[in-house]
């Protein structure tokens, strides 16, 4: 096992450095195009992840308890999609047959990770015991208590955590082994290792930094995917989630806001469905929550930011879905919000002003189709959005010429159609209204030639 522990030895050390290639700072943090150093930090890393590798694939059989707690703890670093690794260091790390994903593959897997059949609890506990809590002991959450992972009540700030955070910078990719170890117990033990997981899980999502946020984001779905919904709301972490997911939504100062909008809603939208699949009040409560405190609050600072205005609508749109006829009450804030992105605009790049009218016009016939007994009352204001969006797809742009307009088209006569089921007889009205403009044609010989009746 001298080879075993020499190639440890050397990742274990491969990480001491990666902690001091930012000058003491967050190695999560490093430009990756433009630091050579950790590109050539992934380089040599990558050679003693392929020789950790060949001496697993020779020796797994006899790992000890000890031994397979540590390769893990140094593989599973490498299974996220961060800096400071890469596809060919996720494909030696964890295996090639294994994507990233919140669910762990049933097919045997290579890789170092694929040594390890399987984690039982004595190997989980030692990884997080061992591995994970020393390195958030100085960035306890006030939210929970350490010894159970139950919510305290009358907490303290969660400021009082971000004094002290050793984790960013020795513990880099600390998240990932929490993740794989998600993905790799069995459901029976969540409850034992509850208080070694949901203390790090906590500080992730509730960092300051979007981009940790993100990583909290991932470790939640694991935790989802293992987590029964009694033990959710008996420790009270159900209600914590909420709090931090909440807060992760009403991020949007960073340049990882976009992301973190489309990783958080689902998983949001997730807890809402495993602990409170059948009572109405709170869910519907819950989802509310999403459209008064984070949708239409932060379209006042997504207005100057397209791709945060992109992802804000997608993140709309998955709750509309959710809430169904329920969005109804919130129709004078979303139709004339989703009918002004609709409308052409100036925004450079085309690109991301086509990504904006996609995503609204997606989301415009979900309301539509869910609020049907209300649409009438807006018929003129979609028509004239989705007639004047039209239009501007037939005139060319600077930039617009790579750009397939298809599916924007698809997305327009989609509205259009839905408009003719609910206001069919209203729109006949305007069988008379010439369509000047030769880009409208279509859609508006369409409008004009209804049947009688």
């Amino acid at each position: 096992m001298q080879d075993l522990e020499s190639t440890l030895n050397d990742l274990s050390s491969s990480l001491e450095t990666l902690s001091t290639l930012n000058e003491g700072e967050p190695p999560l943090e490093l430009d990756t195009e433009s630091s050579e150093a950790l590109v050539t930090w992934k380089s040599s890393t990558l050679k003693i992840l392929e020789r950790l590798e060949n001496v697993l694939n020779r020796e797994a059989a006899a790992l000890s308890l000890a031994e397979r707690a540590r390769v893990i703890s140094l593989a599973a670093v490498f299974i996220g999609q961060d800096n400071f690794t890469n596809e060919a260091c996720r494909a030696v790390a964890q295996g090639k047959s294994q994507s990233r994903s919140t669910t762990r593959p049933t097919e045997v897997l290579q890789g170092c990770l694929g040594s390890i059949d399987t984690v039982d609890r004595a190997v989980a506990t030692r990884v997080l015991n061992d591995y994970i809590k020393p390195l958030f002991q100085a960035s306890v959450h006030p939210g929970v208590h350490l010894d159970t992972g139950r919510m305290k009540h009358n907490a303290i700030s969660v400021q009082s955590m971000y004094d002290e955070q050793p984790w960013k910078v020795k513990g880099s990719g600390s998240w990932n082994i929490l993740v794989w170890v998600l993905w790799s117990i069995n459901e029976n033990d969540i409850e034992i290792l509850w208080p070694l997981i949901i203390p790090p899980l906590l500080t992730l999502l509730d960092d300051y930094k979007s981009n940790y946020k993100i990583r909290g984001v991932e470790v939640t779905n694991a935790l989802l995917k293992k987590a029964p919904s009694s033990l959710l709301r008996r420790t009270g972490v159900d209600e914590l989630l909420f709090k931090s997911l909440r807060g992760a939504l009403q991020n949007l100062t960073s340049d990882s806001s976009p992301e973190l909008l489309c990783t958080a809603m689902p998983c949001y939208l997730t807890l809402v469905d495993l602990v409170l699949p059948n009572d109405d009040l709170n869910r519907y409560a819950k989802l509310t929550e999403l459209i008064t405190d984070v949708i239409i609050p932060g379209w006042l600072y997504a207005s100057s930011r397209v791709d945060v205005m992109v992802a804000s609508v997608s993140a709309l749109s998955l709750v509309v879905q959710a809430l169904g006829s329920g969005s109804i009450r919130f129709l004078k804030a979303i139709i004339p919000q989703l009918t002004e992105n609709l409308t052409p605009k100036e925004f450079p790049p085309v690109q991301k002003t086509r990504e904006l009218q996609i995503a609204s016009a997606k989301c415009m016939l979900l309301v539509m189709v869910n609020a049907r007994p209300r649409i009438p009352y807006w018929r003129v204001r979609i028509l004239d959005s989705i007639l004047r969006c039209w239009v501007d797809i037939g005139e060319s742009k600077p930039g617009d010429i790579e750009i397939d307009h298809g599916e924007l088209r698809e997305c327009l006569m989609s509205i259009f159609r839905e408009l003719l089921t609910t206001s069919g007889n209203l729109l006949r009205k305007l069988k008379g209204v010439a369509v000047k403009d030769s880009g409208a044609h279509h859609v508006g010989r369409e409008m004009t030639d209804l049947p009688e009746g």
